[in-house]
């Protein structure tokens, strides 16, 4: 069974981010496995849509988004899939 870590941010009195807390104890069955996904262009204007869930992105410069702001999908797959096959 995989380990997850979650971050959780450690602020001062004064509202600033000071730092960070590394929990270790989450299981794998209280996690989502990480989706793998890509950008597509789908009009001439610039839109592109997400290949795992459908969301779409206007935008003059797609790889600005590392993520899929509709499911999360980390916009890797060609590169994941990739490290799959070595």
């Amino acid at each position: 069974m995989a380990d997850y870590w979650i971050v959780k941010p450690l602020f001062d009195g004064r509202g600033y981010q000071i730092g960070n807390e590394v929990i270790k104890s989450v299981s794998s069955t209280d996690v989502e496995p990480i989706r793998h996904g890509f950008w597509k262009q789908i009009s001439p204007a610039k839109v592109y849509e997400c290949s795992e869930c459908g969301q779409n992105v206007m935008t003059d410069d797609i790889d600005v988004y590392e993520w899929c702001h509709g499911c999360g999908a980390k916009m890797d797959y060609s590169e994941w899939l990739a490290s799959k096959d070595r």
